[in-house]
């Protein structure tokens, strides 16, 4: 949404169309996102790229053999963190015997 705002010249009513048409928004949430499109920029970029992080961590550590609990339980037991830390950490605690 950011980038058709900041490249291709969408505008208020476009960024609603499109949130509430194909994004099946309630309008107040798509004027919120109109909101945060113009005030946070990256905001919506920011978690498309946590996502597609998110995403290719879990399947390494799926491809890996890692139970899908012990990776939710590494992951909120790192807290907050940056992305590349929590790779790390992942690893770290997949090499580690059960239980350690």
């Amino acid at each position: 949404m950011s980038v058709q705002v900041h490249t291709a010249g969408w505008g208020r009513d476009e960024v609603l169309a499109f949130a509430r048409d194909e994004g099946l928004l309630a309008p107040q949430f798509a004027i919120n996102l109109w909101q945060r499109v113009v005030n946070s920029p990256l905001q919506i970029t920011d978690y498309m790229t946590g996502y597609l992080v998110f995403k290719r961590l879990y399947a390494a550590q799926h491809d890996a053999g890692a139970a899908p609990r012990a990776w939710v339980d590494t992951v909120l037991r790192a807290g907050p963190l940056p992305l590349a830390l929590l790779e790390s950490e992942l690893a770290r605690a997949h090499a580690a015997p059960p239980g350690h």
